[in-house]
């Protein structure tokens, strides 16, 4: 985003496809969740989180479709629920991040002691920011798709609400995810140490995957002061909406890993861990 080539009436097609996809995952993952009593899980409810996101992104990408883009108001309507749950997102797994740094590492159990924390920088002040370019009307028709607008202020607003959150939260989780990951294969290599890393850290490095391409590709047009091709950024689209089914596939992994490491009722936390701190090793 942030070019003014427009994509073709097939790719739009196309994004409307892989949202179908990504809502039915959505809706899928979300009733299993909830049918199986896991919203007490700190994983699974910041999971939970995420996946009523990427439903309301799928949606809201199912009418990005060429009379809808061309509304001036129901474009900016978009391009604010699609970048507030981006962003939503990206802050969501640096959160599962923290939460593992502190178990794995520091030896804190109080998960949900920062919950509240969370859910208001997400849900209340994440959305507020991105509120903001309303004003100013730089939100709108970006080459075919609704995003903050190719414009001086519109692309302030997206290196302050956008690029540069998604850069920090990218290499913070990069450094975070590989600290954690080289002190449990030097120190700990017990059931309930793998069970943590796998659980946790699976849905964490699928954020980090969505954000990376997405990056690369931001960088090169900011760098070379010039446009993808208008499929590069639909492909960026469809990736986006994939989110949901790797969430779904991390979530199948880490019900038989637990059911493999730890032989408890399907009600544990995915952070449950009472053995000594890493750091005391």
């Amino acid at each position: 985003m942030g070019c003014t080539k427009n994509i073709s009436n097939d790719d739009y097609y196309i994004i409307l496809s892989f949202s179908i996809f990504s809502i039915i995952f959505s809706v899928g993952l979300i009733g299993a969740i909830v049918a199986k009593g896991l919203l007490k899980d700190f994983c699974m409810r910041i999971v939970f989180y995420m996946t009523v996101n990427d439903l309301i992104r799928g949606i809201i990408f199912s009418f990005m479709l060429p009379g809808f883009v061309e509304n001036k108001e129901l474009c900016m309507i978009i391009a604010f629920a699609i970048g507030s749950t981006y962003m939503s997102n990206i802050l969501l797994g640096i959160s599962i991040t923290i939460v593992m740094y502190q178990a794995l590492i520091k030896n804190e159990y109080d998960y949900f002691k920062y919950h509240l924390f969370w859910v208001l920088l997400c849900f209340f002040i994440v959305p507020a920011l991105y509120a903001l370019p309303l004003f100013t009307e730089s939100l709108g028709n970006d080459g075919g798709f609704c995003f903050f607008k190719n414009d001086i202020v519109g692309n302030i607003w997206r290196f302050i609400l956008n690029y540069l959150p998604s850069l920090f939260c990218l290499i913070f989780g990069s450094f975070v995810f590989f600290k954690v990951r080289s002190k449990i294969k030097k120190y700990r290599k017990d059931a309930t140490t793998n069970l943590i890393f796998v659980r946790g850290y699976l849905f964490a490095l699928i954020i980090l995957a969505m954000v990376t391409p997405l990056m690369i590709l931001k960088t090169y047009e900011l760098a070379e002061n010039e446009c993808n091709s208008p499929y590069m950024s639909s492909a960026i689209e469809v990736w986006m909406n994939f989110h949901s089914v790797f969430n779904a596939i991390a979530f199948v992994i880490t019900e038989k890993s637990k059911k493999k490491f730890i032989k408890r009722s399907t009600d544990m936390d995915c952070l449950n861990y009472s053995s000594e701190s890493l750091v005391d090793k």
